[in-house]
């Protein structure tokens, strides 16, 4: 008799029995232990529905990732990020691999920070992690291949960075700098002082992006 959570004994060994779209499959858990094999049966289930609703258009992680980075990445990510997500790809992949899209859950994710964590992962890092894969994720429940975005939903106080507050240098620390630097270095210095713009933000600017007569400056 199959019990009211898909188990039933035949010997001493728990099976799964389970009905999906009117279809019903048996399958041995390969366990004398009830509660092993109520987990077995739970994700011997959720594979079976996501066999069943994605079909061939079933994806797995390494396809999704080549398929975002090929019809995504390109045209909305920057170079520099693209780099970064490229880098955390490579280091999320060992936990990912061979694992269907739609079978990426909380449990999932979890369980690759805790490991990145053992490998000497920054908190940072990790959170840097977690954002290339839900941009993959997110990508996929567009595409209809899954319907839940795990890293996004994972709780990144988990991941909280430990930062030291940041001193802003004084005036006279500041007018120093200036005088040892010299030349346009030294003007560089004064503007990124005068309105808080980091280096990277201010050397990379755009004539179209400031306005001389009004004394602005558009950064997005």
């Amino acid at each position: 008799t199959v019990s009211t959570d898909n188990l039933y004994l035949r010997g001493d060994i728990w099976w799964g029995c389970v009905k999906i779209a009117g279809r019903k499959h048996r399958c041995s858990l390969r366990t004398r232990d009830r509660a092993q094999a109520k987990k077995r049966v739970i994700a011997w289930r959720a594979k079976l529905i996501g066999e069943a609703h994605y079909g061939e258009r079933r994806l797995r992680w390494k396809e999704a990732v080549t398929k975002y980075t090929t019809e995504v990445m390109p045209q909305s990510v920057k170079d520099s990020t693209a780099t970064r997500y490229v880098v955390s790809f490579r280091m999320v992949d060992p936990h990912f691999s061979g694992l269907w899209i739609d079978e990426i859950k909380r449990r999932q994710i979890a369980d690759m920070v805790s490991a990145r964590k053992k490998d000497g992962a920054s908190n940072a890092t990790i959170k840097r992690d977690l954002t290339a894969v839900s941009r993959v994720l997110a990508s996929c429940i567009a595409w209809d291949l899954c319907e839940t975005n795990a890293a996004l939903d994972y709780d990144r106080s988990m991941v909280k960075e430990r930062r030291d507050p940041i001193v802003p240098p004084t005036d006279e620390a500041v007018e120093e700098m200036i005088a040892r630097c010299g030349g346009n270095f030294a003007r560089v210095v004064r503007f990124l002082a005068q309105t808080g713009m980091r280096q990277q933000e201010a050397v990379t600017l755009t004539r179209s992006q400031c306005n001389k007569a009004a004394g602005t400056v558009t950064l997005y």
